[in-house]
């Protein structure tokens, strides 16, 4: 019975050096947790990751928008709203025709909801 336990504890012993020297952070981070550092390093990728995907989808939503805009007035128009939303507008006027747009996609777009809802699907 004594030698049975020894073999099992020897055995037990032999497979969490094996596993410390394969796979090292993982027996570590398995054992004792994270750092400090790694904690840091994961949160500020996790950022990144989220930053540089949010910007890929108002880049995304931004050109179906001007698409819609483009197809419903023109491409005069489209390439107005496209501007008004990728730069900021400097004069009055180009404010003005922001607000325009904006307000008639807004319009326009609540009356498309309100028309997909009436359907049955």
């Amino acid at each position: 019975m004594k030698l049975i336990l020894i073999i099992a504890a020897g055995a037990l012993l032999a497979g969490m050096i094996g596993w410390a020297a394969y796979d090292t952070d993982g027996f570590r981070h398995s054992l004792w947790g994270y750092s400090q550092a790694e904690q840091k390093k994961a949160w500020a990728e996790y950022q990144t990751t989220v930053a540089r995907s949010n910007q890929r989808l108002d880049a995304e939503l931004l050109e179906s928008s001007t698409r819609v805009v483009t197809l419903r007035h023109g491409e005069a128009a489209g390439s107005k709203y496209r501007k008004c939303h990728s730069e900021p507008p400097t004069t009055k006027a180009h404010k003005a025709e922001c607000e325009r747009l904006d307000k008639q996609k807004a319009r326009e777009d609540a009356q498309f909801e309100a028309e997909q809802k009436k359907h049955p699907w």
